[in-house]
């Protein structure tokens, strides 16, 4: 059932917002008025694209419940198409990182009952885990370990718990955190602030090396100052901006 001939710009002005099914007898096809552009167009939806037309565009406005439940589903179908395919993309996201969530937190298991193991034979202390694994991360096939296969054992739980955080620093807090370890770091941006000026990439390569003392540093009693003090001196760069490279000399 369809109402008088008509064109689609009185159709679209006499139901705005309405989405208006209509007949165009031009392109035997139906459509849905969806707007109206800045320069007098009317914007039909029809086979899944949104076209302007001439506002004189002849036209019939659809009234039966069926036919205009029909044109809507022939003018949407391919926005429809895209939506489920968005959400079937969705879904197999979220899917990707709930397996990523299970299986960093069963590695992330796998190294807490490890270091437990160490803590409670005597190995190590629980102050020491933060930089037992950062030793361990390094370790290699080749190097000698102080406690053989677990050493190693550790390093490759630890190496595949680490891939899962965007830096090793977002990794070891978040396994300290569940341990309930409090960690202690300095990062380039904290060194900066507390130094008042800028490194540059050299100088920061050159410093990285000496703040894997830092926990021990903080262990015995040093300030985040007097800790910067001996790493700016032994990486043999100034102190401060304004100050000359530090003579190293006795």
């Amino acid at each position: 059932m369809t109402g008088p001939v008509s064109d689609v710009a009185e159709i679209f002005g006499s139901l705005p917002g309405g989405l208006p099914a209509v007949w165009l007898p031009s392109d035997a096809a139906t459509g849905v008025l969806v707007g109206a552009t800045s320069t007098g167009h009317i914007e039909v939806a029809a086979r899944g694209v949104v076209l302007p037309v001439e506002p004189d565009t002849p036209a019939t406005l659809i009234t039966d419940p069926a036919q205009r439940a029909q044109a809507l589903t022939d003018a949407f179908a391919g926005t429809r198409r895209i939506y489920l395919w968005h959400l079937g993309q969705q879904r197999r996201s979220q899917n990707a990182a709930a397996s990523a969530r299970t299986a960093r937190e069963r590695l992330a298991a796998d190294v807490r009952e490890l270091l437990d193991d160490l803590v409670h034979t005597g190995h190590i202390e629980r102050h020491q885990i933060p930089g037992f694994l950062n030793d361990a991360l390094h370790t290699t096939d080749g190097d000698p370990t102080p406690y053989g296969s677990r050493d190693r054992d550790i390093a490759d739980a630890y190496r595949r718990y680490r891939a899962y955080f965007p830096s090793g620093t977002r990794a070891l807090l978040h396994l300290c955190n569940e341990e309930g370890i409090a960690v202690a770091y300095l990062d380039r941006q904290a060194i900066e602030a507390e130094r008042g000026g800028p490194l540059t990439d050299r100088q920061w390569h050159d410093l990285r090396s000496h703040l894997d003392a830092y926990g021990s540093g903080v262990s015995a009693g040093m300030t985040n100052a007097e800790f910067l003090d001996h790493v700016f001196h032994d990486a043999r760069i100034p102190r401060h901006p304004a100050e000359t490279t530090p003579d190293r000399s006795p």
